[in-house]
């Protein structure tokens, strides 16, 4: 029987390896997540971090229907270098919201490697965030 992982940190590092990964670690778990799977989190994380309960519409994370199918993707991939994790990484409260299940003081998000970032958007909220510093 595996262990499952607790998780209670989230760092978002954008680090780009090359490979059409970008990093991010779980506590002591850096892991390499896609493209597409990387994007969704990070707007899920500043979206927690902007303030209120950090719920972010499905369509604001990206436009057409296809949100919860990547999202499960993302969970996939996470726990594929992971493991199982204990509770939910993303909430779904079966309206078309989501949010990451993490405490905002708990998601830090290296917004120098995302000001470079290949997804406009995503850009966008590194420069925009810093601007509101």
């Amino acid at each position: 029987m595996t262990a499952t992982a607790v998780l209670t940190h989230i760092e978002i590092d954008g680090t780009y390896n090359g490979k059409r990964r970008y990093s991010v670690r779980f506590d002591k778990h850096q892991i390499w997540l896609r493209g597409k799977s990387f994007t969704y989190l990070v707007k899920l994380a500043y979206a927690r971090r902007a303030g209120g309960k950090g719920w972010i519409y499905k369509t604001d994370i990206e436009v057409g229907d296809n949100q919860a199918r990547y999202l499960y993707r993302l969970k996939l991939e996470i726990q594929s270098q992971i493991g199982d994790v204990d509770g939910a990484i993303v909430e779904n409260n079966r309206e078309g919201y989501y949010r990451l299940a993490f405490e905002p003081r708990n998601i830090r998000i290296n917004e120098d490697n995302l000001r470079d970032f290949p997804d406009v958007s995503i850009r966008q909220l590194a420069v925009r965030r810093e601007v509101c510093r």
